[in-house]
């Protein structure tokens, strides 16, 4: 179970810090707006067992 948690905090921070940084290269907007998915959650979760 701690894995699965530890993979879904690992996998919306990472993409929480790309689409921040992504966005402060395109519109280089200072605001640092990370985002994310709720529907990634579950593919996060199934990726230590894959």
């Amino acid at each position: 179970m701690t894995l699965i948690i530890g993979f879904i905090f690992i996998g919306v921070t990472m993409e929480v810090i790309f689409t921040s940084i992504m966005d402060f290269i395109k519109d280089k907007d200072p605001r640092l707006k990370g985002e994310t998915y709720l529907w990634m959650l579950p593919i996060y979760a199934v990726l230590p067992f894959i």
